[in-house]
């Protein structure tokens, strides 16, 4: 699932890379709303970011949905939510082939995933999150 608009040398290698294998399927853009269909389709979620991101949303929106993550060491904040081999697994963006060795685990022994998927403890809601800043100022002010 996702948009590739802005990627389109990207579209065509990740289409052709994947042309000849029936098991993979594109599935293009969704609209929002329709995003717990997507997550309630999915067993793992991979996140091989290989840019710095300031916030893992994707990490914390799988995570919320109860979906295990396998994200690379540059995923940014959501480190505090996803624990190496408990509910997910984190591999160096440097080092793919450990991302085929996880992925290669979870094949041959798929109770993995249901193991990582016990093991989350489901992130804080938006509204959640902004009272415990609020609070945070609240107690610095006085």
């Amino acid at each position: 699932f996702g948009n590739t608009l802005w990627e389109p040398d990207f579209d065509i290698i990740i289409k052709e890379l994947t042309k000849s294998d029936g098991r993979i399927h594109l599935m293009g853009r969704y609209d929002h709303h329709d995003l717990w269909k997507v997550m309630n389709g999915i067993d793992m979620m991979v996140v091989p970011s290989s840019t710095l991101e300031s916030f893992g949303l994707v990490v914390i929106e799988s995570l919320a949905y109860g979906i295990p993550v396998i994200a690379s060491d540059i995923v940014g904040s959501s480190y505090e939510y996803l624990n190496h081999g408990v509910n997910g697994f984190i591999f160096p963006i440097y080092a793919p082939a450990t991302l085929t060795e996880i992925i290669s685990k979870i094949s041959k022994d798929p109770s993995i995933i249901s193991r990582l998927r016990d093991n989350i403890v489901r992130p804080p809601q938006i509204e959640e999150e902004a009272f415990h800043v609020e609070s945070l100022y609240h107690q610095l002010l006085h």
